[in-house]
């Protein structure tokens, strides 16, 4: 019949696109979880809107596979221009194609860097370089959208100098997102590029810290006032 041939098409279609069938077999485990444990019903639709947008997420995580099966010099142009637009946005990382080893640097850093999604109303936490995929956040007042960095001041050793201000999800949002740990473990790898971060974080530090202490100057003169 009609239906058992489109039912035949359906079913190979599936089994060649592994991606739908774990899909699938993901949201096939949701709803018995939901329905086992009997969630209300505007859970259930989150956390279906949820992972109906994060499905392609699994896919960007295994970025880096792909990446590793190209040439070294290959792995360093392609990173170099798929990464283009958020490189931009990192102030000390904008000339490092011309730094020594700096587009390999570039290609691990892609490798390593993981996707996670989060949804309206979340907090995302500091400490943290990310790089927004996709939806909107807010950030100390600023609306910002796909391409955006922030968090760059991860860089910086010394904690209370980094900003407390924690970026908020206006939307569903993807974002790749790496510690500092992680970047300087990487960067030791590439001695230019180290130099390159622990020089940035010195400038950005000694600014930051004497706006600190001005700020502090002039509010213990306000105090002294009055």
């Amino acid at each position: 019949s009609d239906m058992c041939i489109t039912d035949r098409v359906t079913a190979i279609a599936t089994t060649l696109n592994p991606n739908a069938t774990l899909y699938q077999t993901t949201m096939d485990s949701l709803n018995y979880f939901m329905r086992e444990r009997d969630l209300p019903r505007d859970m259930r639709l989150t956390l279906r809107e949820y992972f109906n947008n994060a499905r392609l997420v699994h896919q960007l995580n295994d970025d880096g596979e792909l990446l590793d099966k190209m040439s070294p010099l290959l792995q360093g142009s392609v990173a170099m221009v798929a990464n283009k637009k958020w490189l931009d946005h990192i102030w000390f990382f904008r000339d490092i194609e011309a730094i020594k080893g700096g587009s390999d640097f570039i290609a691990q850093l892609a490798k390593q860097l993981v996707v996670r999604c989060f949804i309206a109303q979340e907090r995302l936490p500091v400490g943290q370089l990310y790089i927004l995929r996709r939806g909107f956040v807010v950030k100390m007042w600023r609306f910002l959208g796909a391409g955006k960095v922030w968090g760059e001041d991860m860089i910086l050793s010394t904690i209370h100098l980094r900003s407390k201000y924690a970026a908020r999800c206006m939307t569903y949002v993807e974002v790749y997102m790496m510690g500092r740990d992680d970047l300087i473990q990487l960067a030791m790898r590439h001695p230019a590029t180290l130099k390159l971060i622990r020089r940035s974080a010195f400038r950005l530090g000694f600014r930051r810290e004497m706006i600190r202490r001005a700020t502090d100057s002039i509010k213990k003169r306000n105090e002294e006032l009055g």
